[in-house]
């Protein structure tokens, strides 16, 4: 008995949401530890990465998360007598920022080294 894996645009996409999700932290975080930001700004700046698609609202969840870890904290300034919330990296938020994109591109690394030796076969 054999497997076969067909790889259809449901599975690409599939494959692509997994991926992700556990990539909006690390796109937050380091986008915070480049400069403090305001929650729609965050929102506007991954929805400008045509990789990440994010719901108005839905960065609040995320920023919650990444202040309960401690890897980033908030702050509110006045702007044009409205109060905004800017979020920020910590010392600790910033070294994981570094690491973590260091990790990804070791695995991205990785899978460029191996798919060109499938190819020179």
């Amino acid at each position: 008995m054999s497997l076969t894996y067909t790889l259809n645009m449901d599975n690409h996409h599939f494959l692509n949401q997994q991926i992700l999700k556990g990539m909006f932290d690390l796109a937050v975080l380091t986008l915070v530890d480049n400069k403090p930001m305001y929650g729609y700004e965050l929102t506007n700046e991954l929805r400008r990465s045509e990789i990440f698609s994010i719901a108005d609202g839905s960065i609040y969840p995320i920023l919650k998360r990444l202040t309960t870890k401690k890897w980033v904290y908030s702050y509110q300034e006045s702007y044009d007598g409205r109060i905004r919330k800017y979020y920020a990296a910590t010392p600790l938020g910033s070294e994981i920022s570094k690491n973590g994109v260091q990790e990804l591109e070791d695995i991205f690394s990785f899978f460029k080294s191996i798919r060109g030796d499938v190819h020179e076969r």
